[in-house]
């Protein structure tokens, strides 16, 4: 999910893979879902989004809600930039 950042583990976050990429860590696995309109987001599951906003997110929604209220989603867009 990205590698533990301050004692969360499962944040599918830039800042994950920021801090272990900071550690020297090379490989990573990240959960990937789709979106409501149809992109691949990184994202542990669709169960706490949809318990919170009734739905599952498009894009732009899912882009736009900081996870646990810090940290930065990805979209393919983000992780192929973190990447290249």
């Amino acid at each position: 999910a990205g590698g533990m950042i301050d004692n969360h583990i499962y944040t599918e976050s830039l800042e994950s893979l920021e801090n272990s990429y900071k550690q020297g860590i090379r490989y990573f696995e990240l959960d990937m879902l789709k979106t409501s309109d149809g992109y691949y987001v990184a994202t542990h599951g669709w169960s706490e989004w949809v318990k919170t906003f009734g739905k599952i997110p498009t894009l732009k929604e899912f882009l736009s809600h900081k996870i646990d209220g810090k940290y930065t989603p990805l979209s393919m867009n983000r992780i192929n930039s973190f990447f290249n």
